[in-house]
């Protein structure tokens, strides 16, 4: 069964606020690196969340697949696109990839979409 995507982000959310009150220098150097990552420079914000995409798929982070598919469709990326980045990372992830593309990805897109 896939896991509904708005509670997959609220577990996360509720975990990344725990470490942020019980270890906050490790909190603030992740949300440092992060934020980093994702600003505009040569490639936009909206290609880096494809990209992450790509790369949840290939590690198979559920959270992190649903998290990026909701900032790449706020970023303006589509339904077309996110089609694609599911087919690059089952090139390089094989069937696990694909697994997680057509149903944690999908239902985040279904979820998130608008």
């Amino acid at each position: 069964m896939v896991k509904d995507p708005n509670q997959i982000l609220d577990d996360m959310w509720e975990g990344i606020g725990k470490i942020a009150e019980e270890a906050p220098e490790i909190y603030q150097a992740f949300l440092h690196t992060d934020q980093a990552a994702y600003v505009d420079g040569e490639l936009d914000s909206k290609t880096k969340q494809l990209i992450a995409l790509g790369i949840a798929l290939f590690t198979r982070c559920e959270y992190c697949m649903t998290l990026h598919t909701q900032l790449a469709l706020k970023e303006g990326s589509n339904r077309d696109e996110i089609l694609e980045v599911i087919g690059v990372a089952t090139a390089f992830g094989g069937s696990p990839s694909m697994s997680y593309g057509v149903t944690t990805v999908l239902r985040a897109v279904e979820e998130f979409e608008d």
